[in-house]
């Protein structure tokens, strides 16, 4: 996504980089992944959709590493929060 925004205001990547920091306090990895799981979390209380479905749905491919990052945002695993989505 980085990449894109680069190609169209033709900036480097750590110029773009350093302003995104600057402007809005967390670099564009954080940002990105704060959003890949905001999202995923509206798309987990869906029972319709397993975890990794959810993972590509949010632009990672990986499950396993998806999951990962998703306890790093929300403390517990995409299939913990599920199960605390449907007793809740």
């Amino acid at each position: 996504m980085i990449f894109s925004l680069i190609f169209v205001f033709y900036l480097c990547s750590f110029y773009l980089s350093r302003m995104f920091k600057k402007e809005l306090n967390i670099n564009f990895v954080d940002y990105l992944n704060e959003l890949r799981i905001k999202k995923a979390k509206e798309l987990l209380m869906d029972v319709k959709y397993k975890t990794y479905e959810v993972a590509e749905a949010v632009g990672i491919s990986d499950a396993h590493y998806f999951s990962r990052l998703f306890k790093k945002y929300v403390g517990m695993t995409p299939t913990e929060y599920k199960d605390g989505q449907k007793s809740g």
